[in-house]
């Protein structure tokens, strides 16, 4: 007797296994997406606290109700308090980007930690100096090929010629 058609084999259900440590759900992709996320998440609260600052320097001008339309409102403005919060801000705004960005990259390009990055920088390092190496052994072939068609060539020309120069001189 056959198992029935319908029944799910053993091959299939590893293979699905695979498939789902393989995808964006496995938990090296979900630590690596929690990055982005924190990031998303920075960049909210930082538009929130943003906005909030710039909506109580509006609401500041706005003047009283007892207050006549003509008159300027009455606003004590400090510069360098404007600017440090200003500063405060663009800085908080600059490094949730940059973690929202950080965090992105990690998760594209399957990279867990700086120890990882280290890792794969010196793997990468190591092809390079091997294919350079190589590279130059190759192109000191070619320079000293080329040397000796090229240099070599218009040297035992010029002997030919000068040979040739000398002995007519002499007939």
């Amino acid at each position: 007797p056959s198992s029935p058609p319908c029944a799910p084999t053993m091959a299939s259900s590893l293979e699905s296994k695979d498939r789902l440590n393989d995808s964006l759900f496995n938990p090296r992709s979900r630590r690596q997406f929690s990055i982005t996320f924190a990031g998303a998440t920075f960049i909210a609260l930082s538009l929130f606290i943003t906005r909030r600052a710039i909506t109580r320097k509006n609401i500041s001008t706005i003047p009283l109700f007892y207050q006549p339309s003509n008159a300027p409102p009455r606003v004590h403005i400090n510069g360098q308090l404007e600017a440090l919060e200003a500063l405060t801000l663009a800085s908080l705004n600059l490094t949730s980007v940059a973690v929202f960005l950080a965090g992105g990259l990690m998760w594209a390009f399957d990279v867990e930690g700086v120890q990882d990055l280290k890792q794969r920088m010196m793997r990468i390092r190591m092809q390079k100096k091997a294919s350079t190496q190589t590279t130059y052994i190759e192109g000191d072939k070619e320079a000293e090929e080329w040397f000796s068609k090229y240099l070599l060539g218009k040297t035992r020309k010029e002997g030919l010629k000068a040979d040739g120069v000398a002995s007519k001189s002499t007939s």
